[in-house]
């Protein structure tokens, strides 16, 4: 299959661990679902009027800078803005969270092992009409614990519990106000201090 689209990343991507991880696994995910491999352009080399445009790459009006200035760390905002689509966030974390909340509202992507997800499959053509969305999720540095996860599906997760050190769960209650909820795994956190 063909595509006039590619995937347009900043210039020093490879050097960004959370894009270069996440835009790799857009790029496989895209070619599982679609059998088309797109490919990865970086923003200085760009010559196709058609893009999913990872970050917003010096591309975007200050309204829509604003709105990515104000968003925490790990918060994503994807849009589309004619035939183009703005994959970014608050950081690099949100950005690359924003990737695989696209690829969930989009292609059917849902993660439930490192190597078990559904994925929508034979997608020949995808009508994807205008869209914008923002994503404040519950936990403000859901990126920590995920580096405890494989390094090639670290970010594909909401959130990736830790194994000793910091543990994303405890962060997780640490932002409840009920502590009857500070239980994980049978283990009882009495003494969480409310954030």
């Amino acid at each position: 299959g063909l595509t006039d689209y590619v995937i347009r990343v900043p210039d020093n991507y490879e050097k960004r661990r959370p894009l270069k991880t996440a835009v790799n696994d857009l790029q496989a995910l895209l070619e599982e679902a679609t059998s088309i491999k797109f490919e990865i352009v970086k923003n200085s080399l760009i010559n196709s009027a058609k893009y999913i445009s990872i970050t917003d790459n010096g591309l975007l009006d200050n309204e829509k800078q604003k709105v990515i200035d104000g968003l925490e760390s790990d918060s994503t905002f994807y849009f589309s803005t004619g035939h183009n689509i703005f994959l970014t966030g608050g950081s690099d974390y949100g950005t690359a969270f924003a990737i695989y909340d696209f690829l969930s509202d989009y292609f059917g992507f849902e993660p439930f092992t490192e190597s078990i997800y559904t994925l929508d499959k034979d997608v020949y053509e995808k009508n994807i009409s205008s869209f914008y969305k923002i994503n404040e999720p519950d936990l403000l540095q859901r990126h920590l614990g995920s580096w405890r996860a494989s390094y090639l599906t670290q970010y594909r997760f909401r959130t990736v519990a830790g194994q000793g050190g910091y543990d994303c769960a405890k962060g997780l209650y640490a932002y409840t106000d009920d502590p009857k909820y500070a239980v994980v795994n049978g283990i009882n956190y009495d003494k969480i201090e409310i954030l």
